[in-house]
């Protein structure tokens, strides 16, 4: 698991625990007070400070306040289908304005065909096919570390290993020998100057 997934996995933990609102304090210390403390918590776990006080701290705090808990998840749920549902409703109030719309338009004489919310998703791209092993890809079950990883990130954005290599060999003989007409315009100019 990857640093930053392990980061968002407790951040999401936490978050899930020290849940309430701004709106259920009553000044803006208290908020930023709450925000610190939770914030806290999330730097001692990510980090593997004092850990085993963060996990203590969370623990009694959830105890404490577990109906509260429970109460800010049944808000926030209510709250995703309540925006849901507003979604969805536009999407189907759109659709049937748009008929009565028309024929208001079409009586007056000038029909305007505009894009609507009414109108359907655009489909979603083309997915790249998944590669076998042939084909360079990983089969199934097979283990991949971070370096290899990345090498296979690097080789498939174009970046060749052997370049840096070449190039600096190109560097170095380049800086090595005498370009030959370099060498017949110093020669010519050391004439002309009588030398």
């Amino acid at each position: 698991m990857s640093a930053l997934q392990k980061h968002k996995r407790i951040r999401i933990r936490v978050e899930g625990i020290y849940n309430k609102q701004e709106s259920e304090f009553v000044s803006k210390d208290e908020w930023d007070n709450y925000l610190e403390e939770r914030e806290d918590i999330i730097y001692c776990l990510v980090e593997k400070e004092n850990v085993e006080q963060a996990e203590a701290k969370l623990a009694a705090y959830e105890r404490s306040n577990l109906q509260d808990i429970i109460q800010n998840e049944a808000r926030k749920a209510e709250q995703v289908q309540t925006q849901a549902e507003a979604t969805a409703g536009q999407g189907k109030e759109a659709v049937e304005q748009k008929p009565a719309q028309d024929a208001a338009l079409a009586a007056r004489g000038s029909i305007q065909y505009t894009a609507s919310a009414a109108m359907p998703p655009a489909p979603n791209p083309a997915q790249p096919a998944p590669q076998g092993a042939d084909a360079g890809g990983l089969a199934a079950g097979e283990a991949q570390s971070e370096a290899e990883a990345h090498e296979r990130m690097a080789a498939a954005s174009g970046w060749d290993p052997e370049y840096r290599q070449r190039r600096l060999v190109q560097m170095a003989y380049s800086s090595l020998f005498a370009h030959p007409s370099s060498a017949v315009a110093t020669t010519r100019s050391s004439d002309a100057m009588g030398t």
